[in-house]
């Protein structure tokens, strides 16, 4: 009968791992479907990915609105601000907020999609973490969506947040 704790905790193991690997899957889906996360703030909603969960964020700022969502073993997050872009353009909010979270620009560019002109950031920390963003001025808001995860994680999470991006309507 001791046999049986043993095995109940290997199963469970077994079963986490799976799980995990699961998630970082760039082929599989689970066969559930995406969450719709509505941000009212900026008028707009987003698909976020099977295996993310909100998170509850501590403090709230009546100047800006965050969303967290963290992957089921929590290596990635998915960030989505709404912050007040008092006379800058979408490029210096974004890399000041960036900046102030201490990541360091790598690469950029602007754009446009369905919402708007854009501005796409990938930058780096002091923890060996990529974050890929991407800005969008909502008039008076600006609105920045993040993906954070480590750097030998990144290649598969990459077509996640970029999905993200493209989900924003």
């Amino acid at each position: 009968e001791a046999n049986f704790a043993e095995v109940d905790r290997k199963a469970v193991k077994l079963l986490s791992n799976l799980r995990k690997r699961t998630a970082w899957n760039t082929g599989d889906k689970t066969g559930r479907p995406d969450t719709t996360a509505e941000i009212p703030q900026a008028g707009i909603s987003l698909s976020i990915p099977d295996g993310y969960e909100e998170k509850a964020l501590g403090g709230d700022d009546s100047n800006s609105f965050v969303k967290r969502y963290a992957s089921a073993d929590n290596l990635s997050t998915i960030n989505v601000a709404v912050l007040p872009l008092d006379g800058k353009t979408e490029r210096e909010a974004a890399e000041e907020w960036l900046g102030r979270l201490g990541k360091t620009t790598v690469r950029s560019s602007a754009g446009k999609n369905s919402i708007g002109s854009f501005y796409w950031n990938i930058s780096k920390d002091e923890h060996r973490n990529v974050t890929e963003s991407m800005a969008v001025a909502r008039g008076e808001r600006l609105l920045i969506i993040t993906g954070e995860t480590s750097k030998e994680r990144y290649p598969f999470f990459k077509e996640r947040i970029s999905a993200v991006f493209k989900s924003a309507k």
